[in-house]
């Protein structure tokens, strides 16, 4: 009877340590997500950028500042429309992780992308300078 107990025992501790096990891994793998779609949006952010930059440089050499600057504050407006919704639509795809999620709004999250990155870069640093050594 005994031994029958320890085996029930030790099944339901099998079981526990394989969904551990499997949340361990979903996390990881949806961290790994969050911080690609991440620099992803940052890219579009670089292009919105350089899209202003152009829209100034066109506006100097046709003379149509005002027109253009009309132009620059809607995109901007739509611009920050669009931040808004990514944020909320990438957290409310992360489902029943959201509670692993670091930031909420778009600063937040491009600040969070940048610590990510400068930890990436310290690793990788420490990594070659202790292999040469």
């Amino acid at each position: 009877m005994e031994i029958a107990l320890w085996f029930i025992a030790g099944y339901i501790t099998r079981g526990v340590i394989a969904a551990l096990f499997k949340m361990g891994v979903g996390v990881t793998v949806v961290k790994m997500a969050e911080i690609r779609a991440l620099e992803l949006l940052a890219r579009a952010e670089e292009h919105y950028y350089q899209s202003h930059g152009m829209l100034d440089l066109a506006a100097e050499t046709a003379n149509e500042k005002e027109s253009i600057k009309v132009t620059k504050n809607l995109i901007t407006s739509q611009h920050r429309e669009w931040q808004d919704e990514t944020v909320g639509m990438l957290r409310e795809g992360m489902a029943s992780y959201k509670t692993f999620v670091e930031w909420e709004t778009w600063g937040e999250a491009m600040q969070y992308l940048t610590e990510v990155k400068k930890n990436e870069r310290l690793s990788r640093l420490l990594t070659v300078k202790n292999r040469k050594e």
